[in-house]
């Protein structure tokens, strides 16, 4: 694949990956004709009259335009194709590498022993590096291309036999399908035997993953396996070449100097030309061709991610260190209220200064995390910061002193209830009590 600057003057003369030479050389025959014809229009073998007649036909401006849509039709296809297999190509390496990346994960947040972790890890990622080489291999024109793989060697050699076909096995076309069998029935087993620590709902994704990945590839092939239909590129074909026959006989009748008739048919006809030339650079997107997809690169990357993976530093999560600070007030002291009243990042040159000492500090003393002053400018006035501790204090002491007020009033109210009662019943019981004694009497 080209890479060019689209700002620079120079990408008008590269030449590699143009379309512009070979359009050229198919104008060549057309300009000879263009001479040929104005020899015999001066020697008198053809009348100029005559081909008045084929310039003025609406034969040519029919012919013209079914030649323009046919090349429109015939590049946008192309163009689609292109852009279709570039995205399945590359959605296919993110789903192998998620899935492998997944898988990772939770064998390490497993309960096995360090040793299998770092040898299941391993030997995964070397199988997902052979997955996407051997479909890279299926996908790529030339066979000749050799992708690398992490340490094949490690591997035992019989049972790399089905890829290589020694056994005549017919596994063209069918290695990834080969690998990515392998990859599944090892992480069944994992899941079985506790390797992978995972809700099977929440391993089921990777199924998914590896699925998804399989689809796009397959999408893939079936653009390098189906050509763009035979009887388009027919009459496509056709069609240029009536094109370069016709267009020096039109030129030629249209033009008073030999010079200029020759000038307009090369010009013409290498238009039409480029245009065909560019549908048939970008119709097989896989292969070695300047205009390809870069194959070997893709390839290349994500063995370097497979690579990164296995490091065992990228495993290791961040922690806070003791003097992190915690609080919401705390972490809004890294920023600075604006007149506008938007938080912004402090970035005053004393912060710089600051940030830099602590961090030297804390290269000496690991161990030791202590707080960066996050002052402005010195004739800045820092923003008060709430104590929470004297208000959760003062709060208290308030709750406290209501709470003894509302409890003696209770209190109060309950002793007034009580004498309330006592009165009621002393008053009925004498009002009972006095018809019968006089009863008695």
């Amino acid at each position: 694949m080209i890479y060019y600057d689209s700002h620079s003057w120079r990408t008008f003369f590269h030449l590699r990956g143009s379309v512009l030479p070979r359009a050229v050389l198919f104008s060549l025959p057309s300009a000879v004709l263009v001479l040929a014809l104005w020899l015999c229009i001066d020697n008198g073998l053809v009348k100029g009259e005559h081909l008045w007649y084929i310039e003025n036909s609406a034969v040519m401006k029919n012919f013209t335009f079914a030649m323009c849509f046919f090349l429109v039709f015939r590049t946008n296809a192309s163009y689609n194709r292109y852009w279709t297999a570039a995205t399945h190509l590359k959605a296919m390496q993110v789903d192998w590498y998620d899935a492998c990346l997944t898988s990772i994960s939770f064998v390490l947040a497993s309960s096995i022993s360090t040793l299998e972790k770092v040898r299941f890890k391993h030997k995964l990622a070397r199988l997902f590096a052979l997955l996407h080489a051997c479909a890279m291999e299926d996908l790529t024109v030339n066979h000749e291309s050799h992708y690398k793989c992490i340490d094949l060697a490690s591997f035992s050699l019989d049972v790399l036999d089905p890829l290589c076909g020694d056994r005549g096995d017919n596994s063209d076309g069918m290695k990834a399908e080969f690998v990515l069998t392998w990859i599944r029935v090892l992480l069944v087993e994992a899941l079985h035997d506790g390797t992978i620590d995972a809700p099977p709902p929440i391993f089921t994704q990777i199924f998914l993953q590896l699925g998804s990945g399989l689809t796009h590839f397959h999408e893939a092939l079936q653009i390098l396996d189906l050509q763009f239909p035979f009887p388009y590129y027919q009459a496509n074909l056709v069609l240029l070449i009536v094109h370069g026959i016709l267009t020096p006989i039109v030129i030629v009748a249209k033009t008073q100097y030999w010079q200029t008739a020759v000038g307009l048919t090369v010009f013409s006809v290498t238009c039409m030309k480029a245009i065909d030339l560019i549908a048939l650079e970008i119709d097989v997107p896989f292969g070695h061709d300047a205009n390809d997809l870069p194959m070997e690169e893709l390839h290349d990357e994500y063995i370097k991610d497979l690579q990164m993976m296995m490091n065992p530093d990228v495993w290791k999560i961040p922690r806070l260190m003791d003097g992190a600070k915690l609080s919401y007030e705390g972490v809004l002291g890294v920023f600075a209220k604006q007149p506008s009243g938007q938080l912004q990042h402090a970035t005053s040159k004393s912060l710089q200064r600051h940030a830099i000492a602590k961090e030297e500090a804390r290269t000496e003393h690991p161990h030791q995390v202590s707080d960066i002053d996050l002052r402005m400018e010195e004739d800045s006035k820092p923003e008060a910061v709430f104590d929470w501790q004297q208000f959760l204090s003062e709060l208290a002491k308030e709750l406290r002193s209501q709470w003894q007020e509302d409890t003696a009033a209770l209190q109060k109210r309950n002793e007034d209830v009580e004498q309330s009662c006592a009165q009621v019943l002393q008053k009925a019981f004498e009002e009972l009590a006095a018809p019968a004694l006089f009863s008695r009497i």
